[in-house]
């Protein structure tokens, strides 16, 4: 797996709230210095847990920039 994709496995998981405490750290320290990154993973976190009908547009926008984030973090 390589580390882009790994990244996406524990956002993945994040999201399926199935993360263990090991991953979540790892997703914690990830984020923790990249404030665009926590943004990114912040609004998608509140488009996944939005009661009701969501706003498609903005959930495709918002995973757009994330993965475009994960794809620039990746190359680093």
């Amino acid at each position: 797996m390589t580390y882009h994709q790994h990244i996406c496995y524990l956002i993945a998981r994040k999201m399926a709230k199935s993360t263990n405490e090991i991953e979540e750290r790892e997703i914690n320290e990830l984020i923790s210095g990249d404030n665009e990154l926590a943004g990114s993973l912040e609004t998608i976190t509140r488009l996944w847990n939005a009661p009701g009908q969501r706003n498609k547009k903005e959930t495709t926008e918002a995973f757009r920039l994330l993965s475009e984030r994960l794809n620039l973090f990746a190359r680093n």
